[in-house]
């Protein structure tokens, strides 16, 4: 006999189900059984779900009218699935996802569903969620002290308020209040929690959340990779197949044209972008795309530039309302690692007679035209945030080359110039995660040693590394990041042991301070602080021979830790955290200090730069007084000569009017071209030029402390109403 349900499907008849349910409402077996038997015999093909119900009830009442209520109060109850439909209540369904998700006996699942079932019952409700059944199923597992299994069988999600706030109100840190950017924030949260939960064990989620480490991008855990430095080279060649495989996109031959080419080099950085949470890199970028140039004039080389520049910069407008954090190395010279290599030709071909320093004239072009897009701007003036310029002074003689990106400096500070003419990362080479270790919060600990639990956190950030291997060992068999996975005669895109794991502190000199009482200046407070980093650089070397990993550490820590680590400390520690900030507490980044002479500050940093085996930003922020057009270049020259200066940011403070558009070179809330109040403040802190708006109270507080530094080499803090004007963006 077929029975048809509410939604109009048939299924068969069972006599089984009718037994359950009048025992659940507390029948005994024998009527249980009596009255199935009665209704089957009564039944029809095609009878509904409904007459069975209105039958049981029926027979029931005759015979027991509460237990009667009871079995119409259960056989009504509806649950709205996870699948967006309507269905009858089963705690069956209960016992199969128990078992199935967190792997528990089946007896104890029964036991839990039993009581979930008489729980809701206690409740009278005519509708149940399935969200709310997980969480009464919750509320059991944990009164049986099941934590572990409450945590692998919970829900991910926002409270429904907060995503009401989300859509009505944005939210106070998104860079662009939009569609793309709300949905990205709500499946961030989902990312996250489920990366802590199931991913990461309850210590390492511990260390995370009580702010011992910090692992950068969370959200993008049980995804991607970091960072990425891509190799042109290879679809240059090849074509591109923009989903990796060429099934579900068009395939592109190799370039033959000029713009088909750096329009494939676009392509590649919007591909990188959904399987690569951070920054990607083209190395080598103008001497790569050198043979794609040849003959052209210099305005058709900016043209190529300039929109570059734009493509890049407006994909802001796409998946998660936030553009692709693109870095475009631009050599100075040839640099040696290229000067053996066969140069790409138009439409793939390879002449291996034919080598890249061939073509210095076309790399020097496209140099010199990509300085005077990002020093011009955009249309009404403005800088472009993306793609980054990363300087790589190859040479001491690079002058011209050299004068042409100091101009972009003076005008904007975004350039990053990297010293000796070293690759950035390397070709198809990037990070795989990256771990940040809270400092200062050793000194807030009482009863302790600091090296113990200095070696402590060294080897929780470890743990967290090789479970990231794990997860892209695992998203690349499932074919998860198929883009990274494509193979060319039979070497795959992305190999993951070439990859960096990358370790970094925060807060030394803060911590040196609550332990000693002097600073990084001093030699004592030098000689304690050398002392901690040749512990975590002598660790880091160990874990990389002990598992074959590439580990390293650096003084250059990401994001936002620095501010975030001080809150909780503040939080958690109160007094006795080693804040700066008054009210808006925040620490020192990696092994930064603040002196007033700059000669000091780069002696000192440059002693930790040559401890660390990774790659660690000399960060200055330059006053926003015109200085001599000529003193610029020099002042980076002559920092770039130092040996124990590797990476250099130097950044200024901008005002960029809402109402007229003018930027200014000043960090004022007044436009000076047409007085208007409607000012944002643009800075540069963790890479990229932001709307300080969307930074939090501490973050704009290290902003607004930060020494500003002029070409004399003195620095300066600003005036009490620039720090009042900067507080109250």
């Amino acid at each position: 006999m077929k029975v048809q349900k509410s939604d109009e499907t048939y299924v068969r008849f069972d006599r089984n189900k009718i037994i359950k349910t009048c025992m659940s409402a507390g029948a005994d077996l024998n009527l249980s059984k009596r009255i199935a038997k009665e209704v089957a015999g009564e039944g029809y093909e095609g009878i509904s779900t409904a007459e069975i119900r209105m039958s049981v009830y029926k027979k029931l009442k005759k015979l027991d009218v509460e237990v009667a209520e009871r079995y119409v109060y259960r056989s009504n109850m509806r649950v709205r699935t996870s699948c967006d439909i309507l269905d009858s209540f089963d705690n069956e369904r209960i016992v199969s996802s128990l078992v199935q998700e967190t792997g528990v006996n089946r007896s104890f699942a029964n036991s839990i569903a039993k009581e979930v079932e008489k729980e809701l019952g206690r409740m009278r409700l005519n509708y149940v969620t399935a969200p709310l059944i997980r969480e009464i199923v919750n509320v059991k597992l944990l009164e049986h002290g099941m934590e572990s299994v409450r945590a692998r069988y919970t829900r991910l999600g926002m409270p429904v308020y907060d995503v009401k706030t989300l859509l009505e109100n944005g939210h106070p840190h998104m860079p662009r209040f939009s569609p793309e950017a709300v949905h990205k924030i709500m499946s961030d949260q989902i990312a996250r929690e489920y990366s802590m939960l199931a991913i990461l064990p309850f210590d390492l989620a511990d260390a995370h959340m009580s702010a011992q480490i910090y692992i950068h991008d969370l959200q993008y855990f049980a995804l991607k990779p970091t960072t990425f430095s891509h190799d042109l080279k290879f679809f240059l060649k090849r074509g591109l197949k923009v989903d990796g495989t060429g099934d579900f996109a068009a395939v592109s031959g190799p370039a033959k044209r000029p713009v088909s080419a750096f329009m494939h080099a676009i392509k590649v950085l919007i591909a990188g972008q959904t399987e690569i949470s951070r920054e990607q890199y083209l190395e080598d970028f103008n001497y790569i795309m050198a043979p794609y140039v040849t003959n052209l004039p210099y305005e058709k080389v900016r043209q190529l530039a300039q929109m570059v520049a734009y493509e890049i910069s407006q994909t802001a407008i796409g998946a998660g309302g936030q553009a692709i954090y693109a870095n475009l190395v631009m050599d100075t010279s040839l640099p040696k690692h290229l000067r053996d290599t066969p140069a790409i030709q138009p439409g793939g071909k390879v002449i291996k007679s034919v080598k890249y320093g061939e073509y210095e004239d076309e790399a020097q072009s496209l140099f010199e035209a990509f300085c005077e897009v990002f020093s011009t701007g955009d249309f009404i003036g403005k800088p472009f945030v993306y793609p980054r310029m990363i300087v790589n002074r190859v040479s001491q003689r690079d002058s011209e080359p050299m004068e042409l990106a100091a101009a972009v400096t003076e005008r904007f500070g975004t350039p990053i110039y990297l010293n000796g003419g070293r690759s950035f990362y390397g070709i198809r080479r990037g990070t795989i995660q990256h771990v940040t270790l809270n400092l200062p919060q050793l000194s807030c600990i009482k009863k302790r040693d600091v090296m113990e639990l200095l070696d402590n956190r060294m080897k929780k950030a470890f743990e967290v590394l090789l479970l990231k291997r794990k997860v892209i060992n695992k998203n690349l068999s499932a074919d998860l990041v198929p883009f990274l996975k494509q193979k060319a005669q039979g070497v795959r895109y992305f190999n993951p042991s070439n990859q960096l794991f990358v370790i970094s502190y925060t807060g030394l000199e803060d911590l040196v301070r609550a332990e000693l009482g002097l600073g990084l200046e001093t030699k004592e407070g030098m000689r304690y602080g050398m002392k901690l980093v040749k512990l975590m650089e002598k660790m880091a070397n160990g874990f990389a021979n002990d598992s074959g990993l590439d580990v390293i550490l650096t003084g250059d820590p990401k994001g936002i830790s620095h501010t975030k680590f001080a809150i909780n400390d503040v939080k958690r520690y109160g007094d006795l955290a080693p804040c700066r900030g008054g009210e808006n507490p925040y620490y020192s980044k990696g092994h930064c200090v603040s002196l007033k002479k700059l000669s000091d500050k780069l002696d000192i940093e440059g002693k930790f730069n040559c401890a660390v085996s990774g790659r660690t930003s000399t960060r200055i922020r330059l006053s926003s007084k015109r200085s001599d057009p000529e003193k610029i270049p020099k002042m980076i020259a002559d920092i770039l000569d130092r040996k124990d200066v590797r990476y250099l940011s130097m950044s200024r403070g901008l005002s960029v009017c809402r109402k007229c558009g003018a930027p200014h070179m000043v960090e004022s809330i007044i436009c000076p071209n047409c007085r208007s109040r409607n000012v944002a403040i643009w800075a540069k802190d963790t890479g990229h030029l932001q709307d300080i708006r969307i930074w939090r109270p501490s973050r704009r507080q290290a902003f607004a402390d930060a020494l500003r530094y002029g070409t004399d080499g003195m620095g300066k803090h600003l005036n009490f109403k620039a720090k009042k004007a900067i507080m109250r963006c």
